[in-house]
């Protein structure tokens, strides 16, 4: 038999009574729109009981994943997560759902630099002991004669030296070379159908780490 609760109005000196219902979970809603807690409802006290979940138990808020923490959703953005390892052959970054870094070794042969010496890549670590390299074209141009050769002697800081000669194409004589990155020299000797030498001149220049660049002279023979 359902009790009855008993209730009498001295007011208006009538007596009445109300019968309830057992408590019952059927009309509550106990999500409180926290991602972070386990919402139920007791029946016995027809109460809803908000209960933390773990922390970093996942979680999200605003569209975007979080961890748990303390009972509140911690959204994952790498804002405040470090990931460079101090090695310039690894690509460093991070991954906003699980705020976990990652450090993938470059391609060989890239360039890299340590306190403002060059090297490159192998397996993932900077080697000094291989100097990158760049492309460099050399040009010289001669006024006040023709000549039927003109070739070169180059000198590298990286104890690089070569020596050839240019091509002519519509008057201007040229080399393609890859050559170490630093600082490198060469000197240009034009010579006549003979052999004899009727100029020369010096260039100086530097070789930046993978770039195309061209160098070049003016020389002035007999002028």
């Amino acid at each position: 038999m359902k009790s009855c609760l008993l209730a009498l109005l001295l007011g208006g000196g009538l007596l009445a009574s109300s019968c309830g219902d057992s408590p019952s979970c059927e009309r509550l809603d106990c999500d409180d729109d926290n991602p972070c807690t386990a919402d139920e409802c007791n029946p016995g006290r027809a109460a809803c009981e908000h209960q933390a979940l773990p922390d970093a138990a996942s979680c999200e808020t605003n569209g975007a994943p979080g961890l748990c923490s303390a009972g509140a959703c911690a959204t994952l953005s790498c804002q405040n997560v470090d990931c460079d390892d101090k090695n310039p052959c690894t690509l460093d970054a991070c991954f906003p759902e699980t705020e976990q870094c990652t450090n993938l070794p470059l391609a060989p042969l890239t360039v890299c630099e340590i306190d403002g010496s060059f090297g490159t890549c192998f397996q993932g670590l900077c080697d000094l002991s291989l100097p990158p390299s760049g492309e460099v074209a050399l040009r010289v141009e001669l006024v006040g004669v023709e000549a039927n050769l003109v070739s070169y002697e180059l000198f590298c800081a990286s104890d690089t030296t070569l020596s050839g000669t240019l091509s002519s194409s519509a008057g201007v004589w040229q080399a393609f070379l890859t050559l170490p990155a630093g600082d490198c020299s060469t000197r240009f000797s034009a010579a006549d159908e003979m052999g004899e030498t009727l100029c020369t001149g010096v260039l100086s220049f530097q070789v930046v780490p993978a770039t195309q660049t061209s160098e070049g002279v003016t020389l002035l023979c007999g002028v």
